[in-house]
């Protein structure tokens, strides 16, 4: 049997605003494309949720945490995923740029690519307080699953 379609493929894209608002923490920006995201929040080290304002002190890294449902393509029980991650000053400086995270890791269980965690970490600072922004991508190496997104990271001196 055939079926045949003359609609072109359509690919399913949800932001923070479509997603549940009690699902995404930390004011947590996301666009997500062909992939059901059931959370997204901010841990510290131990795994606890933080604060909604992001704050965090040198050397204490924080953590996002994004929980997929479904939606990666899977390859004999496998997902393949990449990851970036870019972390700038709000003057723009770069201070961290990976392109591929993941790319070491090679294939994962299907089980694992349910929780997704990139950490951030900075490591010195010139003032008391400095804010950064830090944007990420996630994609599927084997499909069009793709999470796009962004937070405001503030982080405190230890003097």
């Amino acid at each position: 049997m055939f079926i045949s379609c003359n609609e072109p493929a359509r690919d399913h894209v949800a932001t923070s605003s479509d997603i549940a608002r009690n699902t995404i923490s930390n004011n947590i920006q996301l666009e997500v494309r062909n992939l059901d995201v059931s959370r997204a929040v901010l841990v510290n080290e131990q795994g606890n949720p933080v604060s909604s304002n992001n704050t965090t002190d040198v050397n204490k890294p924080l953590k996002l945490r994004v929980f997929i449902n479904n939606g990666w393509v899977t390859r004999k029980g496998n997902v393949a995923l990449g990851a970036y991650q870019k972390i700038e000053t709000f003057q723009k400086q770069v201070v961290l740029e990976e392109k591929d995270l993941f790319e070491e890791i090679g294939p994962i269980s299907s089980e694992e690519a349910k929780i997704i965690t990139i950490s951030a970490n900075i490591k010195k600072i010139y003032r008391k307080k400095d804010s950064f922004h830090v944007s990420f991508r996630i994609w599927d190496k084997n499909g069009t699953g793709n999470i796009e997104g962004s937070y405001k990271l503030i982080v405190n001196s230890p003097q």
